[in-house]
């Protein structure tokens, strides 16, 4: 069995940026947490990729200064206009500024590092990135792994999540993430079957015991879309191989929605029946993070867990509009062989359930990086097809 080169560790190149933006935050979550102090998981993130980036410019390294579609900047500029109209004359006062200053923390800096990083070098060095990638997410998986057999966990509910993670539906998208790159890299790449597969299996655990229903159907939804996309010879042994499972799943989905609960779907439905209400009194949006104060009488974040719902009641007509057309735009720069192809898709899926705009922070990166890396040779992306 080969052994994972250390020497692509000790070098920053694309993969090991990716690493650090999505899967760091998850085990400085926990650290964090596990010393009992009060500090953001992410912006020790951000420290160190804005370090790397310093340290690229002093070395004369080139920077990436553009994702070469000024139409595609203007929407973005544009939206984020309506979304500071939207903060300053929202019916809420406290949550509003609350949600603005996240979507800043969670999506606008992430996407500036990404900016000023050349993301020509991920798309020329594609799969040497993306097999680097799947070893950090391997990694992180033995991580958790190693925190659950060693007890440094909560129980939340029904769920048992590590220490740090007040949510077990956060933890179960970043667990689904990590598998769904180690996945890609299994089928796609003739290299460290026995790590993948561990890493798998293990991951399969992490999710089972996390107990989050979305992340799941969209792990499963992203890994037949991905093999019949792009290994379709497969596609018919893989689905007869993994139909237990999914029967299993949907029965399990089946008896939940009579589990009358904060994470249930009869409690998502009572929350979209209220949206639908508010949307039909006013199509032209009551401001940002406005859901709680309206439908609670707090002025604290809440939101209808659907991400189209919270769009309408949050922007209106004309918010929404803008935001399907930026959608539109990531949609004609899909390729399938591009790994945040994928993780975009499960993304949007999951931020169909649950989670506030800034929650599903990771649409507008992976959808950013959709585009960028179109723009900069997606074209010529291609995978190692057996």
């Amino acid at each position: 069995m080969a052994i994972i080169p250390m020497g692509s560790f000790l070098k920053f190149d694309g993969g090991k940026l990716l690493a650090i933006l999505l899967i760091t935050p998850s085990i400085f979550t926990f650290f964090i947490g596990f010393l009992d102090v009060s500090f953001p998981a992410r912006l020790i993130t951000y420290l160190i990729c804005f370090l790397f980036l310093f340290i690229r410019v002093t070395n004369k390294k080139k920077i990436f200064l553009g994702v070469g579609n000024k139409k595609v900047v203007f929407l973005w500029v544009l939206f984020f206009l309506i979304l500071i109209y939207y903060t300053i004359f929202s019916v809420s006062k406290v949550a509003s500024y609350t949600e603005f200053y996240s979507l800043l923390y969670l999506v606008c800096i992430p996407i500036v590092i990404l900016y000023f990083f050349n993301v020509k070098n991920i798309v020329c060095n594609y799969n040497k990135c993306i097999i680097n990638f799947s070893y950090y997410s391997c990694f992180a998986i033995y991580f958790f792994v190693s925190i659950y057999f060693l007890g440094f966990t909560n129980k939340v509910g029904y769920s048992i999540i590590p220490i740090g993670m007040d949510n077990q539906i956060w933890f179960s998208r970043f667990i689904s993430d990590y598998l769904f790159v180690i996945i890609f890299c299994f089928f796609c790449y003739n290299r460290h079957y026995l790590i993948y597969i561990i890493a798998i299996v293990s991951g399969l655990y992490l999710l089972y015991y996390s107990g989050s229903r979305a992340p799941v159907f969209s792990l499963f939804f992203v890994v037949f879309l991905f093999v019949f996309k792009c290994k379709r010879k497969l596609f018919l042994t893989f689905f007869m191989m993994f139909s237990p499972a999914i029967l299993y799943f949907l029965v399990i989905a089946l008896k939940s929605m009579y589990d009358f609960n904060t994470y249930s779907i009869l409690e998502r439905m009572h929350l979209y029946n209220q949206a639908l209400d508010l949307i039909s009194n006013n199509w032209f949006g009551y401001g940002n993070s406005s859901f709680g104060i309206l439908t609670l009488g707090i002025d604290k974040l809440w939101y209808p867990h659907n991400i189209i719902l919270e769009l309408l009641v949050n922007f209106g007509i004309f918010g929404f509009f803008v935001f399907i057309i930026i959608f539109y735009n990531v949609y004609k720069n899909i390729n399938f062989e591009n790994i945040f192809t994928y993780l975009f898709i499960m993304a949007v899926i999951n931020s169909l359930s649950s989670g506030s705009l800034s929650g599903n922070s990771s649409i507008f990166v992976y959808g950013f990086l959709i585009i960028a890396m179109n723009n900069t040779g997606s074209n010529k992306l291609a995978i190692n097809k057996k």
